[in-house]
């Protein structure tokens, strides 16, 4: 029982630990998919004629 317990807290620990990075890293990837969906925007739209 109190190694379940051990494992719950560590657990809880890891996960108040890592949410904020998990969230971090989130946004960042996010802003770089925009980034490269700009990107790709762009390009179509100076290939193709108007």
């Amino acid at each position: 029982m109190s190694s379940l317990e051990l494992f719950q807290f560590a657990a809880k620990q890891f996960a108040y630990i890592s949410a904020p990075l998990i969230i971090f890293t989130a946004i960042m990837y996010s802003d770089r998919i925009i980034h490269e969906l700009f990107a790709i925007v762009n390009k179509t739209r100076k290939s193709l004629p108007r």
